[in-house]
C-alpha cells in the first residue's frame, strides 16, 4: 500500500513539475510531451529538478525520448538512485578563476588573434516613459544584489567588487527637437560595438536621451563577460520589478559561485571528443571578401527579420508532429543553408549552450555568464527535409551527452590537429538560441528598437528569439568578410527555407537568386555562328582567294587552290583504296607541315574523322590508340607525299556531303588510370566555337595566323579552320620554344592574330621587350599582332598588361574550356587589371554554349562559392571513343541543363557575372584538414622581386616549391610568411635554371627535379637553458604544469598548457621581468626558447636607453 501511495505521489509530483514550464493545464500521464510546446531550457529545467528531488541523474536525450508523461514517470521509477544531491562548496572569496567561455573572451579581445581586438558585447536600444531618478535608483539596487553586475577582471581572476564601491550615476543626455538624432547617433557611435576594459568598473553602461516629448531613448550596452543572453533576460525583469515596488531577493556571492563550480573534468566525455576529433568537419568555409589575416580590427553589421508569429505558429505545430525541438529546426536550417553557401558536405557550428546548474535553487534568477560552447556537425544530404532536421537533432543530442568536455577544450584538440597557431580561428560561425518561452509581457523594459552583438574570433553568428510578433531571426556578420549582398543572398536563402516548411512539408536549398543569375548568364543563343560542316567555310575561301596563300611553311607555300587540289587527292585515295566511310578514323602523324594539313583535309572531305598523332609519341601510346580507336589507316608526311608524287593514280569520284552531325575528329588527352582517352568532336559542335570567335574578334582574309600548336592538340584546329574559314593565311612555326624563330615570323610575315598557351606568349613578351629596347632596331619590322588568344593553362596576373604595353593597339583575350567541348567554351575580354584580383577571369561563356558551377549534389552553387564547373550547349563532345562507362561517368544528363560535361575544374560565379578559375580539382589540396589552393601559393611567391617562375606542388603532405629566379631558399620563405599562413607555408624551395615544359608548351611537372633535403637548418642545437631567462622560464613552466625536465624546444601546450595557465605564466614574467612581453607574445612564441629571445631583446632595448 505504502508502494502504492509512493507511486502516486511521484506521479503527482512530476505532473506538477511539468505543470509549472506549461501553459497547458490539463496534463495527464497520457499526455504527449511535444505538446506541451516545452523549451530546449526548459525541459534542462525540469530534469534538473526531477534529479535533485529524486536523487537520481536523468540526461536530455531520456526526455527526448519519451513519447509521454507516463514514458517519462516510468523511467524515473525504473532509475535507481545514482547520486547524492551536491550541496555546493562554501566560497567566501570575491576572486576566482573565470570559466573557459570567458577565457575565451578575454584572451579573444587581444588583437594579436585572428579576429580579435574586440569584446563580446550585448547591445540594446528601446523607448522608455520611465522617470529618470528612479531607475537610477533601481539600478543601483540591482547592483547591489546581483554580484556580477559588480565584477571585473584582474590577472585572470574574476574579482567581485565591494558593494560600497560600485556606485552607479545613469548617464541623462539631453536633446532639442531639431538635434534628438544627432546626438542618439553620437552616443550610438559610443555604445553599439564599445571594447569594455574589464578590469574597469562597471562593464555595462545605461544611457538615457530625453526628448521633447517627456519620454526617453534608454541604450543599454553590457560586457557578456558578465552576463549571458538569458542573464539579460533576467536583468532587465529584475528591473521591473523593482520599479514597480516589487521585493526582489539578493543573490550572494556563495549562490553564483555555487553555480559557477562544475564537476570535475568528465573523462568518459574527453575520451568521447578525443575519438570524434579525427572525424570532425570543417567550419563553412563561406564566399568571404577577404582574408582573415587581412582584417586588424572587426566590426560587425546585421541582417534581419521577424518571423511572424502565424508562420512561427504552423512551424510549432509542424515540428511538434515530426517530434523536432523548435531551436534543432532553426539550427538544422541554418547549418543546411551554411553547408550549401560553403559547398560542403558537412560542416561545424559552433552552439552556444545556456548551461546554468539547475540542481541548485534560484538558479534562473543569477546574472552572469553561464554558457558553454558545444561543436555540431551538420552532415548535409541531397533533400533537406525533416528526416534531415532529425537526424541532426539525434546528433546533437548524442554529443550533447558529453558537453562536459566542452566546446573550448574540443577547439583545443582541433588546433593541435590541424596544427594551426594558437591564435587561429577554429568554429567561427555561431548559432544562438534564445526561445525562452513565457516571457512576461509587463516584465520588459520598452519597445526595442535596436539589437546588435559582437564576438571576438567569429565572422557570423545567428541570434533567433522569441517576440510578441514572432521569433525574430538576427544575423550579425563582420563588415570585412562580407559583401553586403552576399550576406543578404544566404540570409534570405536560410528565412526562404524556414519560411518554406511553415506552407511545405520540405523545403528546398536551391537558391532562387542563383537559378536566375545562372539563366542570364548562360542566354547565350545566337543562330547567326552555328554552321554545317568544317569544310563549308574553307570551301568559300577557296572560290574567292584561289590564288592567295594558305599556308606558309618554312620553305614553302602552298594556295587555296593548290591546298583544295591536293586534299582532294588524298580523299580519293581514302575513299578507293582504303574504301572509308563515314563514321572512320583515320590517324595522322605529324607536326606543323603543310603536308600534314593537307592530309587533315583529305581526311575530312573523304567523310571520315582525323586523329592527330604528334611525331613524339612514344610508340607505345600510338600502338594504344590504335588498339583503342580502331582507325583505318594511318597518314604520314611521306605516305601523303607518295599520293600527292602521282605513284598512286586515283580516279576522281564525288565526294561526300558531310553534315553538322558528322563526326570530325577525335584528340587524345591523357587519362587518370595511364591510359589515353579519345575525344569524339562533332562538325557543328567544333565550327560553333570557330565562327563564334571569328564573329566576336572581326577576323578576316587580310590577317595572319600564327601556328605554334602541336596539331595533336585541339588550340590547333582554331588554327588551321579559323584561318581557312575567312581565307585568311596560317603561317607555320617549326619549333615555337625557339623565339628567335618566333620573333622573325611575327615581324617578317605580319602576323595578326597569335593563339597559344600563356607560357609561350611569357617568353615571346620577354624577348620581345629586349628586342623593342634595342638600338638598332628596325621599325619595319615592329610586330603586327592585334588579337592574343590565351588558354590551356594560368594566365600570369601580370601578362597581359605586359603584352598591350609592348604591342600597340592589341587585345588580349582569355579562353578556357575543354577538350571534350570542342577548344574553347568560355571567355574574357582582358582589359584593366583589378588590383584585387588573384587571377583572370575565366569570364562568360560563348555563344550557344552554358557553363555551370555545380555542388556534388548537381544543384547549382550560390553565387561566390566554389563548386565544380560543368559546361553545356553546342559544342559538346559526342563522348570517348569506344569507352561508354568513362563517358558515362562526365557527361551527365541533367534534369535541368541537359547534357553537361564535369571538367574537373573548380570555378565560382562572381557578382560581376562572370565565373572565376580556382584551378583544378586535383590542383586543390588538403593539408591536414585544410583545404589549400596552390596557385594561391604560387601568386604569393610570384610577386617577389626577381622571381621569374613559380610552381608549387605537394608531395609526402608537404608543400613544394620549385622556382626561376635570383633569389635564395631562405629569403623565399620570409617572403611568404609575411603573406601566408602557417598551414600554407612552403617547406622547401629548390631553384631551377628554367621551367620544363611539354611540346604543348605547358609545365611539365612530370619532368621537374626530386627534391633534396633544404639547406635551411632552424634547428636549436641544444634543449638546455643557456642563460638566466631561460632558467626562469623552464622553473616557472615546471611549476605550473607540474612537470620535470622542460627542454627548451618544448611547446607550453603540448605539455599541458591552457589559456588559463598562459595568464598565470604572464603574470611570473611580469613580476620578473616587468613590461618586457604582451600576453600575445606566449601565443606566438610558446617554447622557452623562442620565449627568452623575446624577453632578452626587451631587457637590451631598456638596457640602451638606461645607458642614454
Amino acid at each position: 500500500m505504502e508502494e502504492n501511495e509512493m507511486k502516486i505521489k511521484k506521479e503527482t509530483n512530476l505532473i506538477s513539475i511539468i505543470q509549472s514550464y506549461s501553459e497547458e493545464k490539463n496534463i495527464d500521464n497520457n499526455t504527449d510531451l511535444f505538446e506541451l510546446n516545452i523549451s530546449s531550457i526548459e525541459i534542462s529545467q525540469i530534469l534538473s529538478q526531477i534529479n535533485r528531488e529524486q536523487s537520481i541523474k536523468l540526461t536530455f536525450a531520456d526526455f527526448m525520448n519519451c513519447n509521454t508523461v507516463n514514458d517519462l514517470q516510468k523511467l524515473i521509477l525504473d532509475t535507481a538512485p545514482q547520486m547524492e544531491q551536491r550541496a555546493g562548496k562554501q566560497y567566501k572569496k570575491n576572486n576566482f578563476k573565470p570559466t573557459n567561455v570567458q577565457m575565451a573572451y578575454l584572451t579573444g579581445r587581444n588583437s594579436g588573434f585572428t579576429l580579435g581586438g574586440v569584446s563580446t558585447h550585448i547591445y540594446f536600444e528601446y523607448d522608455s516613459d520611465w522617470d529618470l531618478s528612479r531607475f537610477e535608483e533601481i539600478i543601483n539596487c540591482e547592483i547591489r544584489r546581483q554580484p556580477m553586475l559588480r565584477a571585473t577582471f584582474l590577472a585572470g581572476k574574476v574579482h567581485i567588487n565591494k558593494v560600497e564601491d560600485c556606485k552607479y550615476t545613469l548617464n541623462v543626455l539631453g536633446s532639442k527637437p531639431d538635434d534628438f538624432n544627432d546626438v542618439l547617433k553620437a552616443q550610438k557611435d559610443i555604445q553599439k560595438y564599445r571594447n569594455f576594459n574589464p578590469s574597469k568598473w562597471p562593464l555595462f553602461n545605461f544611457t538615457a536621451i530625453k526628448n521633447s516629448c517627456g519620454k526617453s531613448k534608454i541604450l543599454f550596452d553590457i560586457d557578456a563577460l558578465i552576463s549571458d543572453g538569458f542573464s539579460i533576460r533576467i536583468l532587465f525583469e529584475d528591473l521591473v520589478a523593482l520599479y514597480r515596488g516589487k521585493e526582489v531577493n539578493s543573490i550572494s556571492n556563495k549562490q553564483l559561485l555555487n553555480l559557477l563550480d562544475t564537476n570535475s573534468e568528465n573523462v568518459s566525455d574527453k575520451s568521447y571528443w578525443q575519438n570524434k576529433i579525427l572525424t570532425l568537419p570543417q567550419a563553412p568555409e563561406l564566399p568571404y571578401s577577404n582574408k582573415f589575416s587581412s582584417v586588424k580590427k572587426p566590426t560587425f553589421s546585421s541582417v534581419r527579420k521577424t518571423l511572424p508569429l502565424e508562420l512561427w505558429n504552423k512551424i510549432d505545430k509542424k515540428c511538434e508532429a515530426e517530434r523536432v525541438r523548435p531551436t534543432f529546426f532553426l539550427m538544422a536550417c541554418y547549418a543546411a543553408t551554411l553547408a550549401k553557401w560553403s559547398n560542403q558536405k558537412d560542416v561545424l557550428i559552433n552552439c552556444t549552450l545556456f548551461d546554468r546548474n539547475n540542481d541548485l535553487p534560484n538558479a534562473n534568477t543569477i546574472i552572469g555568464d553561464f554558457t558553454s560552447v558545444l561543436l555540431a556537425t551538420y552532415q548535409r544530404s541531397k533533400m533537406f527535409t525533416w528526416n534531415s532536421i532529425k537526424r541532426f537533432q539525434t546528433d546533437f543530442i548524442h554529443d550533447y551527452q558529453h558537453k562536459d568536455f566542452d566546446g573550448i577544450e574540443v577547439s583545443k584538440l582541433l588546433i593541435k590537429r590541424d596544427a594551426k597557431p594558437l591564435t587561429d580561428v577554429v568554429a567561427p560561425v555561431v548559432f544562438t538560441s534564445m526561445l525562452f518561452n513565457k516571457s512576461d509581457k509587463n516584465l520588459s523594459l520598452g519597445n526595442v528598437q535596436n539589437y546588435a552583438t559582437q564576438t571576438p574570433q567569429v565572422t557570423l553568428d545567428h541570434q533567433a528569439m522569441l517576440t510578441d510578433d514572432g521569433v525574430f531571426l538576427n544575423w550579425d556578420y563582420v563588415d570585412e568578410l562580407f559583401d553586403y549582398a552576399t550576406i543578404s543572398a544566404m540570409f534570405n536563402d536560410y528565412y526562404g527555407l524556414v519560411e518554406g516548411f511553415a506552407e511545405n512539408k520540405n523545403s528546398s536549398l536551391a537558391s532562387k537568386n542563383a537559378l536566375a543569375a545562372y539563366q542570364i548568364f548562360n542566354d547565350t543563343k545566337d543562330i547567326s555562328v552555328l554552321g554545317n560542316s568544317m569544310l563549308d567555310r574553307f570551301n568559300k575561301s577557296v572560290k574567292l582567294y584561289s590564288e592567295s596563300i594558305a599556308v606558309e611553311g618554312q620553305e614553302s607555300s602552298i594556295t587555296y587552290g593548290e591546298l583544295d587540289f591536293k586534299s582532294n587527292q588524298i580523299a580519293n585515295y581514302l575513299l578507293q583504296k582504303i574504301q572509308v566511310s563515314k563514321g572512320d578514323f583515320v590517324a595522322i602523324v605529324g607536326m606543323r607541315s603543310i603536308d600534314t594539313i593537307i592530309g587533315i583535309l583529305g581526311i575530312l572531305k573523304a567523310g571520315a574523322a582525323y586523329i592527330p598523332l604528334s611525331t613524339e609519341f612514344p610508340q607505345s601510346r600510338i600502338d594504344e590508340i590504335k588498339r583503342d580507336s580502331l582507325y583505318k589507316d594511318m597518314l604520314t608526311d611521306e605516305k601523303i607525299n607518295t599520293i600527292l608524287s602521282g605513284k598512286i593514280n586515283e580516279s576522281v569520284q564525288p565526294l561526300p556531303n558531310i553534315t553538322a552531325d558528322d563526326v570530325a575528329y577525335a584528340i587524345y588527352t591523357s587519362g587518370s588510370t595511364g591510359k589515353p582517352k579519345g575525344v569524339v568532336i562533332k562538325h557543328g559542335a567544333a565550327v560553333n566555337t570557330i565562327n563564334d570567335i571569328i564573329c566576336k574578334y572581326n577576323i578576316k582574309n587580310d590577317d595572319v595566323f600564327i601556328g605554334l600548336a602541336n596539331l595533336a592538340f585541339d588550340l590547333s584546329v582554331f588554327d588551321v579552320f579559323g584561318a581557312f574559314s575567312v581565307g585568311a593565311k596560317l603561317v607555320l612555326c617549326e619549333n615555337p620554344r625557339n623565339v628567335e624563330e618566333v620573333w622573325d615570323l611575327v615581324t617578317s610575315s605580319n602576323v595578326t592574330i597569335w593563339n597559344s598557351v600563356p607560357m609561350l606568349m611569357e617568353m615571346f613578351v620577354t624577348f620581345a621587350e629586349t628586342k623593342l629596347n634595342s638600338e638598332d632596331l628596325d621599325f619595319s619590322l615592329l610586330p603586327k599582332l592585334r588579337l592574343v588568344l590565351l588558354s590551356g593553362d594560368w594566365i600570369p596576373i601580370d601578362l597581359p598588361n605586359k603584352i598591350t604595353q609592348n604591342f600597340m593597339d592589341c587585345e588580349v583575350v582569355s579562353l578556357g574550356g575543354a577538350t571534350e567541348a570542342s577548344i574553347w567554351s568560355i571567355y574574357y575580354n582582358v582589359k584593366l587589371i583589378d588590383s584585387k584580383w588573384k587571377s583572370i577571369p575565366y569570364g562568360k561563356p560563348l555563344s550557344n554554349q552554358t557553363y555551370y558551377v555545380l555542388d556534388d549534389f548537381y544543384q547549382p552553387c550560390p553565387i561566390g562559392v566554389t563548386g565544380d564547373l560543368y559546361i553545356g550547349g553546342k559544342g559538346l563532345a559526342s563522348g570517348y571513343l569506344n569507352n561508354p562507362q568513362k563517358t558515362e561517368s562526365v557527361f551527365i544528363n541533367h534534369k535541368e541543363f541537359g547534357r553537361i560535361y564535369k571538367t574537373g575544374d573548380l570555378g565560382y560565379l562572381n557578382r560581376s557575372s562572370f565565373i572565376v578559375f580556382k584551378g583544378r580539382n586535383d590542383s586543390q589540396v588538403k593539408i591536414n584538414g585544410f583545404r589549400i589552393e596552390l596557385e594561391e601559393i604560387q601568386n604569393v611567391i610570384l610577386k617577389m622581386p626577381d622571381i621569374i617562375s613559380v610552381i608549387v606542388v605537394v608531395k609526402h603532405q608537404e608543400i613544394l616549391v620549385y622556382y626561376v629566379g635570383s633569389v635564395t631558399e631562405a629569403s623565399i620563405l620570409k617572403y611568404a610568411g609575411n603573406f601566408l599562413p602557417g598551414y600554407m607555408m612552403p617547406k622547401y624551395c629548390m631553384q631551377l635554371k628554367e621551367v620544363p615544359l611539354t611540346k604543348n608548351g605547358k609545365v611539365n611537372r612530370r619532368a621537374l627535379p626530386d627534391f633534396k633535403e633544404s639547406s635551411i637548418n632552424q634547428n636549436v642545437s641544444s634543449d638546455a637553458p643557456k642563460n638566466s631567462v631561460e632558467e626562469f622560464l623552464e622553473n616557472t613552466i615546471s611549476d605550473l604544469l607540474k612537470v620535470k625536465n622542460v627542454n627548451v624546444t618544448d611547446n607550453f601546450f603540448e605539455l599541458g598548457g591552457n589559456s588559463l595557465l598562459i595568464v598565470e605564466l604572464f603574470n611570473e614574467v611580469q613580476k620578473k621581468y616587468p613590461n618586457t612581453i604582451k600576453l600575445i607574445d606566449i601565443f606566438k612564441n610558446s617554447n622557452i626558447f623562442d620565449l627568452s629571445k623575446v624577453i632578452l631583446n626587451q631587457l637590451e632595448k631598456k638596457e640602451a636607453q638606461n645607458e642614454k
